[in-house]
C-alpha cells in the first residue's frame, strides 16, 4: 500500500470578515481579527485574472443557464483560485472568505465546469439561485433517476426530505445522475459580503508585505557577505524569478540576468524577458538551446513525465555549458523557486549546488512565500510582470511541456495557434509510428511513456 506524501509545510491564508479581503502575515497584535480560510494543501492560492473569471463565467453559464451565480458570489470581489489535485486542472474558488466552489476542465467536453462547494450549494439555494431535486435516501455518487425532473438547467442540488443537501445532480439525456456527495459539510463562515478592490486588499496588507520583503533582502545580504561571488539571478519571465530579481537588485544594487532559451518558450515570455532586461538595467546571458529540441523530438519521441530528456538536453546543458564560462570560479545563483510548488521543492533546503552546474551556489529569497504574496509584492511594487497571466494562463515555461494540464495546452492552442499546430502535426506523425488510438493525442496520452 502506498504512504501518502504528506506536505512538509503550507500557506495559511487569513481573511479579514469585515473589509472581506485576504490579509497575508498578519501582525500579532491584529491576528485574533482574522480567521483561517480551510483550503486544500498547500493552500497556495493566486488572485484571479480576467482570463480566470471569463473561464468561471463561461462555466457558470453552462452549468446553470444564466449568470446570477456569478453576479451574486464573484463579480466585484476579490476572488482567489486554489490548484488542487485533479485528473487535468481544478482550482478552489474563493470569494468573500469561502470556498464557493470548484472550477474545472472536462476534457470530453473540451469545456471549463463549475460545482459548488456545500457552502456554495446551502448559500444558492437560500438565495433562489439554483434548482433544487428531493430524492429518497440513498443518494450516493452514480445513483440514476428516470425520468429525469424538469428543471431546465444541467446541474442542480439535491435534497433529501428533510431538506437537507447531500449533493449535486447532473441531467444527462432523460435521466438525472448524482454526481457529487458532499461529506465536509462546513457551514460558511458570515462576513461582510462587501465589495472588494485589489487598492484595498494592496493598502491592508502593506505592513505584512513589507516586513516579508525585508526579512528576504536581509538574507541575501547576509549570503553575499558569506560567499563573495558575482552575483546572477536566473529568469523565466515568470512571477517568482521576476520577484527574486526585483530582491536581489535591492539587496546588491548590481547583478546579471540569466535566460534559459529552450527553443520552446512563448513569444509573450521573450519579450518579457528583454523588457524586464531593460528596466533594470542588467546584463542578460541567454542560454539558448537553439532547435535542439526539434532535432532530438524526431529520435526520442514525445517527451513524458516519466521521460523527460527534454529537460537535460534544453535546459542542463545549455546552463552548464554557459555558466562555465561565464562564472568559471563560482556565482551566487538567485532563483525563483518555492516550496508550495510541490513537494519535492518543499524539502528542499533555502540553499544548495545543483549536481549539473555544482560551480553555482542557488537560493532562492522566496522560498516559503506563497502565490499571493509574489502577486501583492508585484502589484504593489508595479513591476513588469507577463501579459499571458492576465489571460489565464497558470504557468509559464515550455509551451509543450508534459507536465502540462490540458487546459494548458488549450489555453496555448487558442493564443497561438501556429505554435500548437506544428507540435500536432509531430505528435500526429508518432501516433502514427507507434499505432496508437486518436485519443493518445487528443486527451493527451503521449504525457506517459509507460502506462
Amino acid at each position: 500500500m502506498l504512504t501518502p506524501r504528506i506536505w512538509p509545510t503550507t500557506f495559511k491564508l487569513h481573511w479579514d470578515p469585515w473589509r472581506n479581503i485576504p490579509i497575508v502575515r498578519p501582525s500579532q497584535r491584529e491576528i485574533d481579527l482574522y480567521y483561517s480560510v480551510r483550503l486544500m494543501e498547500p493552500g497556495d492560492a493566486r488572485p484571479a485574472f480576467q482570463g480566470d473569471l471569463e473561464k468561471l463565467r463561461e462555466a457558470v453559464v453552462y452549468e446553470y443557464g444564466g449568470d446570477a451565480f456569478y453576479r451574486r458570489f464573484f463579480e466585484g470581489r476579490f476572488i482567489l483560485l486554489n490548484k488542487v489535485p485533479h485528473w487535468d486542472l481544478m482550482y478552489e474558488v474563493v470569494s468573500s472568505g469561502n470556498v464557493i466552489g470548484q472550477l474545472y476542465y472536462d476534457p470530453f467536453r473540451e469545456k471549463w465546469r463549475f460545482r459548488p462547494t456545500y457552502a456554495g450549494a446551502v448559500r444558492a439555494l437560500e438565495e433562489g439561485l439554483t434548482e433544487r431535486v428531493v430524492l429518497d435516501n440513498p443518494v450516493y455518487v452514480g445513483r440514476r433517476v428516470k425520468p429525469a425532473p424538469s428543471v431546465g438547467v444541467r446541474q442542480v442540488v439535491v435534497v433529501d426530505k428533510r431538506g437537507v443537501v447531500r449533493g449535486l445532480g447532473e441531467v444527462y439525456g432523460d435521466e438525472l445522475v448524482v454526481v457529487k456527495t458532499y461529506h465536509d459539510k462546513t457551514m460558511p463562515v458570515e462576513t461582510s459580503d462587501k465589495p472588494a478592490s485589489l487598492n484595498d486588499v494592496l493598502k491592508y496588507n502593506e505592513e505584512g508585505l513589507e516586513a516579508l520583503a525585508e526579512r528576504s533582502i536581509s538574507f541575501l545580504k547576509r549570503l553575499g557577505d558569506r560567499y563573495k561571488l558575482p552575483v546572477s539571478v536566473s529568469y523565466s519571465g515568470g512571477k517568482d524569478s521576476l520577484v527574486a530579481l526585483d530582491l536581489a537588485y535591492k539587496a546588491y544594487g548590481s547583478v546579471e540576468m540569466l535566460f534559459n532559451d529552450t527553443g520552446l518558450e512563448l513569444p509573450e515570455t521573450i519579450r518579457n524577458v528583454h523588457e524586464v532586461a531593460e528596466k533594470y538595467g542588467v546584463k542578460l546571458h541567454v542560454a539558448s538551446a537553439g532547435d535542439i529540441f526539434w532535432k532530438a523530438v524526431e529520435v526520442f519521441g514525445p517527451p513524458g513525465k516519466d521521460y523527460r530528456w527534454c529537460c537535460k538536453v534544453a535546459k542542463l546543458v545549455p546552463i552548464a555549458r554557459l555558466t562555465r564560462v561565464l562564472w568559471p570560479n563560482g556565482a551566487l545563483n538567485i532563483v525563483g523557486q518555492r516550496a508550495f510548488e510541490s513537494l519535492d521543492r518543499a524539502k528542499n533546503p533555502r540553499i544548495w549546488r545543483n549536481k549539473w552546474i555544482p560551480h553555482l551556489v542557488t537560493t532562492s529569497p522566496i522560498q516559503n512565500w506563497g502565490q499571493l504574496e509574489c502577486w501583492l509584492y508585484i502589484f504593489k511594487h508595479k513591476l513588469p510582470y507577463n501579459r499571458l497571466y492576465e489571460k489565464g494562463f497558470d504557468r509559464l515555461g515550455c509551451y509543450l511541456c508534459p507536465s502540462s494540464a490540458l487546459a494548458e495546452f488549450k489555453d496555448v492552442a487558442e493564443e497561438y495557434p501556429e505554435l500548437w499546430e506544428k507540435w500536432s502535426r509531430i505528435l500526429e506523425e508518432w501516433r502514427v509510428k507507434l499505432a496508437q488510438p486518436a485519443e493518445w493525442v487528443k486527451l493527451g496520452l503521449w504525457r506517459w511513456l509507460t502506462p
